[in-house]
Order: C-alpha cells, then sequence, then structure tokens
C-alpha cells in the first residue's frame, strides 16, 4: 500500500510482471485478502495494463474463488492442481489410561487422562525424532510444555507461539534445526513456511477442528519432494475422536473447507480510497466505482452504496474526504495531516487485540490475561472461569483489569482459552452425527460395539481399539434407551437448570442458535437466559424453562428468518466487540482511543442506521455467527426433514449431554487450591531449569555459549576455558552477547549491557547458584532478585515461590499506566 502511494517507488511499478502471493489461504477469508484484492486493481490501474498474478497454496478449498479473488472479477485464471493426499499419512489414537499414567498424573498434577496423552508423545517424540506437536490455543501450548518440564525437566522440547518474544522462538527453531531439541509445541505460528529444517511427525494434540488447518499442519514434516507427510492426531475426549477421524478421512479425500470472502466489506473500502486520495487528491466517483467493481469481493457494489459511504465519511467530524454528490467527485479533506494519520494508522486490517489483566482480589497479584474477546463474550459479574489451573469468579471489570475472587464450586466454569478455539465447520459436525445415527442403526440390527467398531475402522484411519473407544459414550446412550441425536435429528433434554439441546451442526450454527432461541426465550417468555455451546451442543440455563418451551422456539413461524437473526445478531456481545474495530478501520475514532464500555455503548446508539452499524453487522455474520446456514436449518426443522425430539427432565444427564457438560462446564485442568499451589512451585523449578541462557565469562570473554540453566545448576559456576567464577548470564542470544563483545552493537544498548553484565556476575559471585535462577524469571530486574537471594539462600520450595511471587508483581508493574 505504501509503495503504490510513494512517488518515486511508484515509478518502479512500471515494469511489473509478475506479483507472485504465496501460502493465499492465510488472506483470503480476511479483510486482508480483501485489501490484497483492491490494491492489485490500483496496480493495475497505475501502470495501466494486466499483469501475471500467481497464488500458491496446498489448502484452499475453493480454488475459484480464491483464483477471481487474486485476478478481479472479470479476470481469467488457469488452475493448476497437485494433489496432496498420496503424500500423507495420518492416524488417529486415542490412549487408554494405564497405571503408570496414573503414577505419572500425580508426578505432574494433572489427571490420568492427560498423562496417558502426554505419554503417547513422548513415545512418538522417541520413535520419530523431530517433531512438531500442535496445539489451537496459547494456553494449551504452555501447559502442556508445562507439565512435559515438570515431568522432565530436561527432555528436549520448546514452546512456540505468537505472545512469546524474538528470541526464545528463534531459540526453538534453531534447536529443532540443529537437532537439539526433540520437538517443538507450537500453535499457528509455525503452520506457515519458518525454515525450521527436517520435521519427521506432525503431532496434533486435540481435534484440529478444521481439514484445512490438518494438511498445513501436517504438511511441515516429510518437507520435500517424494518424501511422505506423517501426522498423529491425539484425541481428548469422544467427541474429540469422532471429530478427528472425520477430519482425517476427508483430509485424505482433500475434502477441504468451502472459503467464505467478505462481501463488499466497507471499512475496507473507505481505506482503500483514503490511499487514492494521497495517490491522488481529486477522482471521480465513476473512477472510484470502475475500479472498485473490478475487484471481486464488490463485483455486485452499487453506486448508491458507493455514495452512501462516500457521504457518511463526509459528515464524520474528524473527515478526511470531502465528497460533492452532485459533481460526482471525491476530494482529499482540507485537513491534509487526517487523511495521512488514519491511512497509516489502519495499514493492517488485524484488529490491535486488547489484553485484560486478571487480579486476584485477595493479594492484589496478577493470575495471567484474557483477551478481549473472551471478555466481550463472557465478561460479565459473577461468571466463573478456569485460568491456572483454578476456578475463579468476576466480581469486577475497571478498564483494561478484571478482578476475581477465587472460587471453590467449579459448575459452569468457563475454560479462560475458548475465546481462541477455532470453529469447527458444519460438514464435520453433521459427519460426526451420521456416525452417531449408524451406530444406533447398526445396534438395532444386532451388531455389538466390536462389531461397529471394526466395520467403521475401516472407513475412517484409526485402529478397531480407537474407534471402539470413540463410540463408548454414544454406545452407553443406546444402552439406556434414549434416542441417539445425529445429523438429521435434534434432541433435548433437561437437567437441573439446564437445557441441553443436541445439535450437530458446527460452532457457528450453533451460536446462531444459541443466540435465536435465547432472542425467542427473551421475547415470548420475558425470560433472561444464559447460554453456551460447542459443535454438538447447545446449553440454556433457565430454572424455569422446559423441553417444549425450545420446541415451540425452534419452530416458530411468524417473520422472515433472517431479518430476525440479523436483529438477534445486533444484540450478540459479538457486535459489541466488533464495532470499534469497525470503527477505527472506518476512522470514526482513531487508534490511540481506549475502548471503554461507555465509547461502545456511544457507538452503537450515535452511528445506528449507518454504515459503521452494516459493516459490523457484516463482519459478526462473517467471522462470528453463520446467518445463512443457520436459515437452512430452520427451514429444514420447518420442512420435516430435520426432526426435533425431547426425553423431558432427567435425573442425571445422558452420557452424551456429560460429555459435553464435563468439557464445557467442567473443568478440564482443574486441581484444588492446595494443590495448585504445589504445581505453580514444581512448574515454576521446571521452566527456570530448562530454560536456554547465555553464558558468558567476564574474566576472559572467550567464553560465550547457550546453555540450559540445569547444567549451570549441575556444574561448577566457573568458565572452562580459564577458570574463573566471574560468570554472567544473559537473556540475549548468543549472536547478540558476540555483536556487543566486537562492538558491533554501540552507544548507550552497549554501556546498558555491560553494566547487567557486571551486575549479574557479581550476584553469582557472592549467592551461587540460587542467584543464577532469580536472574533467569520472568521480568525481575538485578535489583529484585537480589533481594529474594538475600530472602531465601538456598534453593528450595519457598525460593521458586518467592521468584513466582515477583514475577506476578512485575507483571502487574507491566500494565501500569505511563505517565
Amino acid at each position: 500500500q505504501i509503495i503504490l502511494n510513494g512517488r518515486i517507488l511508484r515509478t518502479r511499478l512500471k515494469t511489473i510482471k509478475w506479483v507472485i502471493v504465496d501460502e493465499i489461504h492465510e488472506l483470503a477469508e480476511s479483510k486482508r485478502g480483501v485489501q490484497l484484492s483492491l490494491n492489485l486493481e490500483k496496480l493495475k490501474f497505475i501502470i495501466n495494463r494486466n499483469l501475471q498474478i500467481i497464488g500458491l497454496s496446498a489448502t484452499v478449498g475453493s480454488p475459484d474463488k480464491v483464483a477471481k479473488l487474486l485476478v478481479g472479477a472479470n479476470g481469467e485464471c488457469e488452475i493448476v492442481y497437485v494433489p496432496v493426499a498420496k503424500r500423507m499419512k495420518l492416524k488417529v489414537f486415542y490412549p487408554e489410561v494405564t497405571e503408570k499414567d496414573r503414577d505419572l498424573a500425580e508426578q505432574i498434577y494433572t489427571f490420568p487422562e492427560v498423562a496417558a496423552r502426554l505419554r503417547r508423545i513422548r513415545d512418538l517424540l522417541n520413535k520419530y525424532g523431530a517433531s512438531l506437536i500442535f496445539t489451537n490455543t496459547r494456553p494449551t501450548a504452555e501447559a502442556l510444555t508445562s507439565r512435559f518440564k515438570i515431568w522432565d525437566f530436561k527432555f528436549p522440547i520448546g514452546v512456540h507461539h505468537g505472545s512469546l518474544s524474538v528470541i526464545p522462538r528463534v531459540r526453538a527453531e534453531k534447536g529443532i534445526k540443529s537437532g537439539k531439541l526433540k520437538g517443538i509445541v507450537a500453535t499457528s505460528s509455525l503452520e506457515l513456511g519458518l525454515d525450521i529444517g527436517r520435521v519427521d511427525v506432525c503431532i496434533q494434540y486435540g481435534s484440529p477442528r478444521q481439514v484445512t488447518k490438518l494438511i498445513q499442519r501436517v504438511g511441515r514434516s516429510g518437507h520435500r519432494i517424494e518424501e511422505i507427510s506423517r501426522g498423529v492426531i491425539i484425541a481428548q475426549n469422544s467427541d474429540d475422536a469422532l471429530e478427528s477421524l472425520v477430519i482425517a478421512k476427508r483430509a485424505l479425500s482433500e475434502k477441504l473447507e468451502e472459503i467464505t470472502i467478505f462481501n463488499k466489506p466497507l471499512d475496507v473500502l473507505a481505506h482503500f480510497i483514503a490511499g487514492l486520495l494521497i495517490f491522488n487528491p481529486t477522482w471521480t466517483l465513476d473512477t472510484i466505482l470502475e475500479i472498485v467493481k473490478n475487484s471481486y469481493p464488490y463485483k455486485d457494489l452499487k453506486e448508491d452504496e458507493l455514495k452512501g459511504l462516500l457521504s457518511f465519511l463526509h459528515s464524520l467530524s474528524q473527515r478526511f474526504i470531502a465528497f460533492f454528490e452532485e459533481d460526482k467527485v471525491v476530494k482529499r479533506s482540507s485537513r491534509r495531516g487526517r487523511i495521512f494519520s488514519y491511512f497509516h494508522e489502519n495499514l493492517s486490517m488485524i484488529p490491535e487485540v486488547r489484553q485484560y489483566l486478571v487480579i486476584n482480589e485477595e493479594d492484589g497479584l496478577p493470575i495471567g490475561v484474557l483477551d478481549e474477546s473472551f471478555i466481550a463474550e463472557y465478561g460479565e459479574i459473577g461468571v466463573k472461569f478456569v485460568m491456572a489451573g483454578e476456578v475463579w469468579r468476576i466480581v469486577q471489570i475497571f478498564k483494561d483489569r478484571v478482578y476475581v475472587k477465587p472460587e471453590l464450586d467449579p459448575e459452569g466454569a468457563i475454560p479462560s482459552w475458548v475465546g481462541e478455539e477455532i470453529p469447527v465447520p458444519f460438514e464435520i459436525a453433521q459427519e460426526v452425527g451420521k456416525i452417531r445415527g449408524i451406530v444406533e442403526d447398526l445396534a438395532f440390527k444386532g451388531l455389538s460395539l466390536e462389531g461397529i467398531g471394526k466395520s467403521l475402522s475401516k472407513i475412517y484411519p484409526a485402529s478397531k481399539e480407537v474407534m471402539i473407544k470413540a463410540l463408548k459414550d454414544v454406545w452407553a446412550h443406546i444402552k439406556m434407551g434414549f434416542p441417539v441425536p445425529r445429523d438429521n435429528l435434534i434432541l433435548i433434554e433437561k437437567w437441573e437448570d439446564y437445557i441441553i439441546i443436541h445439535a450437530h451442526f458446527g460452532t457457528k450454527v450453533n451460536r446462531t442458535l444459541a443466540r435465536y432461541l435465547a432472542e425467542r426465550i427473551s421475547r415470548e417468555m420475558g425470560l433472561t437466559v444464559g447460554v453456551h455451546e460447542d459443535p454438538y451442543r447447545i446449553f440454556i440455563k433457565g430454572r424455569e424453562l422446559l423441553p417444549e418451551d425450545l420446541i415451540r422456539a425452534f419452530k416458530y413461524t411468524s417473520g422472515d428468518l433472517i431479518d430476525i437473526i440479523k436483529e438477534t445478531a445486533r444484540r450478540t456481545k459479538f457486535f459489541r466487540y466488533r464495532i470499534g474495530h469497525v470503527a477505527r478501520r472506518m476512522g470514526i475514532i482513531t487508534k490511540k482511543t481506549e475502548l471503554s464500555l461507555q465509547l461502545i455503548d456511544q457507538l452503537i446508539k450515535a452511528f445506528s442506521g449507518t454504515p459503521l452499524h452494516e459493516e459490523t453487522l457484516n463482519e459478526v455474520l462473517t467471522k462470528d455467527l453463520d446467518l445463512n446456514l443457520t436459515a437452512y436449518v430452520l427451514n429444514k426443522l420447518r420442512k420435516g426433514d430435520i426432526r426435533i425430539t425431547s426425553i423431558g427432565e432427567v435425573s442425571k444427564p445422558t452420557p452424551l449431554a456429560s460429555l459435553g457438560l464435563k468439557w464445557i462446564y467442567g473443568r478440564p485442568e482443574y486441581v484444588s487450591p492446595d494443590r495448585a499451589r504445589i504445581l505453580a512451585i514444581a512448574s515454576t523449578r521446571a521452566r527456570l531449569l530448562s530454560e536456554i541462557i547465555t553464558v558468558l565469562c567476564m574474566n576472559c570473554k572467550a567464553f560465550v555459549r547457550e546453555l540450559p540453566v540445569y547444567e549451570l545448576i549441575e556444574g561448577e559456576l566457573k568458565c572452562p576455558l580459564c577458570s574463573s567464577n566471574k560468570i554472567a548470564i544473559l537473556k540475549e542470544s548468543e549472536e547478540d552477547v558476540l555483536n556487543f563483545l566486537y562492538k558491533e552493537k554501540t552507544g548507550k544498548t552497549q554501556g546498558e549491557f555491560w553494566r547487567k553484565a557486571v551486575k549479574s556476575a557479581e550476584l553469582i559471585l557472592k549467592y551461587g547458584k540460587p542467584a543464577v535462577l532469580v536472574q533467569v524469571a520472568r521480568g525481575i530486574d538485578l535489583k529484585k532478585a537480589e533481594e529474594i537471594v538475600l530472602t531465601e539462600k538456598r534453593i528450595t520450595g519457598r525460593l521458586f515461590e518467592l521468584i513466582a511471587r515477583a514475577e506476578k508483581e512485575a507483571l502487574l508493574k507491566s500494565h501500569l499506566p505511563k505517565v
């Protein structure tokens, strides 16, 4: 975008013949993809000719759409298909718990099922060598790595995700490439083309939730021509197992999910128009419309829609354009600086995700952070959630802080990472429902669980034993005499205050249905109810509700479904979460404006019926909810193609309901407060001992090496070259330390580096090995490090407890407002 506007830079564009876009799937479904499409049209306009555009990807479910995104609405594109399935081997494991796992669970403070999964992963790492272990969320990646290190802090495994600083990420990448690490636990940060050398197998911890995710991740192994990509999925429960089996089978058949491209996003268009006006201060409406309509997402844009957006932007108090409707002319605003600041503040369509510091009200110390998306959906007084292995209840939200209290009752506690979960598509959930329906049909024909498991294991990539275990919950459900929910049967049950709706429609449809049903109940019965969902169930909490009330709500026929769902969407917390980001991208508020609850209220009230509301709704219905598929399901229900039935009130949840209640409302990693304290000490100890730091001899300055902390702790604190005890430990990389030594880095940073190095060596000389551990801690300066070792001069549990507390204080300090 900057190149296209630069006077000198754009003169170089005249000779361009090709544009190559790698990993195009990463852009296609986001507003960045729309932004790319518009700017490719701008490039064609500047050079006044066509050019060849090449898109590359291994995981495009809708190649025709993506092609049009690149070449334009009227462009021609050849699709070159290279099959990948024959180069991929996939297997799903669902580990059984052994006595050894029960012992290991006690050792690492977790559940036996988690220990069994860790054991299986370790076996795979020992078998294959260099491996990537993918998780779907950052907290899961951190928890998994932590458990491995508590188990054995010398085990060569690293962690990699976007929240880590550059140095630990690069160390992990170099570690796997050099063979020092057997594996890296990673999120999507390692999905794409980072050069990390040979990878023998990719392990997916839990369902990958989408076919494209699985193919992208497994493709990181066998990354050479003629090599096989090996992938293993470790299932966590029977939902997870069946979902993984469906995804693996579809991956091998190359049945990828359809891509959804944003339709006419107005905030991207507003920013693009600002870019045009920086390029040239005056444009005719017709020329803008011609350029924009060549872009595939805007192929159906009408002149009146463009006029409406321009008139809205012209009406803003801090406007950056002037629109003369009668003359059909658009000009740069007289406030020249405004358009430049707006344009450059919003070059990226990726919203800056605000984080909220979670603080224990009892001691004033932080526990962790919650993303803005979690607060938008669940941020209410009284809501319980799981974080750091404990259950907490929200007591207050003030600015960027969430104050909480410990909660003994885990019922209803939401995992703090749910906002990060990848949505499960409609087609995947439907096939899981079909499998459950097949099991019921075959059971009625007299087949045993073993026989059904054996039969299905020939269709899906798993052993008979894994398939049987994956089917045990549905088998127990059948044996209790309950009808089985399936792809075309919705089952409703009431247990205590919960109505559980079994619906195999995937994340977005169930999310939309949950809010639609809550809206109907509110209108018809005057009740406010709590809702939650997973890809296979909807949970509605309301003591007075009966299953019959939900059946009526499902079958409600008055009014247009699309309009009702849109009206529902406007009242969701997703709408509140999105409107601030859209307002920034449209120039209504600046990047520095704090998105307070009061400001969100003002944006909702003051801009009703404007392009801001229109685009916010467009984003919610594209990213968070699914308007069309929800309407499709409700219409099928009204026609009788999808049936709905109720088993009434039950004394205990059915096996399939229990599965959802345990996972969503239970405590996936919950431990008691006493055990949580022990776990915190063990986790801190394991993390610090396994950290990689750079050691520098301050005497000879010839010894510079990156080492794991445990090697220093277990050995002598002296230089292996000159035997000096003047050893400094540094968090900088070995390369950076060498740059300081050879004076390639000078000035203020050079002085600061040597002051820290001298002080570090002094502390180690004075206090020994405990001084090494406190210096490795996160966010603790050398002054605080000395205070800690003065308090506890030995390596004990108390030392690790003091370090953990100091890290929390440092986190709190880092979130204090700057004055």
